[in-house]
Order: structure tokens, then sequence, then C-alpha cells
């Protein structure tokens, strides 16, 4: 068991913790920028498919109304054949009547059932006027329906424009944010490096009094530690890439990481105890 001065520790530690507060302000306002261009992304993408789905149902609505009209057709053309009848029927009613002057009795019912026919062509008339009308009112209807389909199809287009240019956004400050991580990791490396260097020594200091070991030998056991802590991180990476190529890949939202700061550390300090 390694034992570490709790000052010293507590100094580094606080070293640290500053470093990270400087990445934090140093992002503050891309995040801030980043977070806001991700919340317009989605409310884009949500406006989209609200306009998608409002497009989509009058579309069906428009089909009904088309269906409906064509039964309307369907009615008149089937009226059309009962008047036809009915016309034929007056005709030969006509005729009989005309036959049957010198027959009072047949004559007069002739007369009746020629009135009867009269009425029901009327009828028939009357109602392929009304149907004619109604498909009148629903073809204004339709055409009314799919000029605001148009006008769907228009705000559809420039919601998804809207999105295109959110999600150019998102990317656009996901790769600043990523570009300044890296820089600043790369500015501030020299200075964390210095702060590893006095644990390590420290951890030195420590193995020395504790096992009574010269520097050499401390050095020797701290890097043989240390090695098989790499090995059995870099096996465990090996098994977690082997696990994530069983599963089936899943297309997901890109999101922007960088990288914990704790694993900065502990690659700093690794890099400088195995330099390449």
């Amino acid at each position: 068991m390694i034992r570490i001065d709790t000052d010293q520790l507590e100094e580094l530690i606080h070293k640290d913790v500053e470093v990270k507060k400087d990445l934090e302000i140093v992002l503050k306002d891309d995040m801030k920028s980043y977070q806001i261009c991700f919340k317009a992304y989605h409310q884009a993408e949500e406006e989209l498919e609200k306009i998608q789905k409002k497009a989509e149902k009058l579309r069906k609505e428009i089909q009904e109304q088309k269906n409906f009209e064509d039964r309307l057709h369907a009615e008149i053309n089937r009226l059309e054949i009962q008047k036809i009848f009915a016309e034929r029927k007056r005709k030969r009613l006509l005729k009989k009547i005309s036959e049957s002057r010198d027959d009072e009795e047949k004559h007069l019912k002739y007369i009746h059932e020629f009135g009867e026919v009269e009425e029901t062509i009327a009828n028939l008339e009357s109602k392929q006027e009304s149907i004619r009308d109604e498909i009148s009112e629903n073809r204004s209807l339709v055409a009314k329906m799919e000029r605001k389909e148009k006008s769907y199809i228009e705000k559809a287009k420039d919601a998804e424009r809207e999105k295109r240019r959110h999600q150019q956004n998102v990317t656009e400050w996901q790769l600043s944010i990523e570009t300044k991580t890296n820089l600043f990791y790369q500015q501030t490396f020299d200075t964390m490096m210095a702060y590893y260097e006095p644990l390590r020594d420290l951890l030195v200091r420590n193995l020395q009094k504790d096992k009574y070991l010269t520097k050499e030998e401390a050095k020797a056991q701290l890097l043989s530690e240390m090695d098989k802590e790499l090995t059995a991180e870099k096996a465990a990476l090996i098994r977690e890439k082997e696990q994530k190529q069983k599963k089936p890949s899943q297309k997901t939202r890109k999101k922007c990481y960088v990288m914990p700061y704790k694993n900065v550390q502990q690659t700093i300090l690794k890099k400088q105890l195995y330099p390449l």
C-alpha cells in the first residue's frame, strides 16, 4: 500500500481542479450557443413533423371527398337510367291514351298512369339537379383543401430548410467545442505534466520509505505497477471493442463528446511515466 503526503496531494488536486475550471470558462459561451442551437434544431424537427402530419391528414380528407364525389356521379348515372325507363314508359302511355279514346275507362287509367310517370321523371330530374349542386359544392371544397395542402407542402419545405440550417449550426458548434477542448489540453499539456512530476516523485519517495528501496528500485516497482494497470486497461478496452462489434449498429444522434478530465489526467501521467 503506497502512502502519500496528504498536503502535497491536496495541492496537486487543487491545481487539477483549477485547470478543469479554466476549461469550463473557455467552453462556457460555446456550450451555451451549442445548447441554444441544439434546442432550436429539435424545435424545427418537431415543427416539421407537425406540418407533415397535418398535410398527411388533409391529403386523406381530400381523397375521401374525391371518393364521395365518385359515389355522387354513380348515383346520377343510376337516376339517369331510371329516367330513361320512365321516359320510354311515358311514350308508350301517350300512344295508349291516343288509342283508347273510345274506351273511357282505359283512357282515364292511362291518363292516371301518365301523370304518375310524369311525377316520377320530375322527381328524378330534381334529385339529379340536387346531386349536381352537391358535386359542385364538393369540388369547391376539394379545391380549397388542395390549396391548403399546397401551403402545407411549402411550409414543410421551409421547415426542412430551417431544420438543416440548425443542424449545420449544431455540427459547427460541436466541432468548435471539440477543437477548443483539444487546443486547451494541448496548450496546458506542459503545465499539467509539471503537476504530475511532483506526484511521481512523491510516489517514489513513499515507496523508498515504506519498503526501504533505492530510488531506482522504487522507480522500477512504480513502473511495474503502472505497467500492470495499463495492461488491464488495454484488455478492458479490447473486450469493450469486441462487445460493440458484436452488437447491431444503431443510428443515433451525433453528440458532442468531451474527454472526461480524469481520463486526461491518467493519460498524461502514463505518457510521462512511459515516454515513447
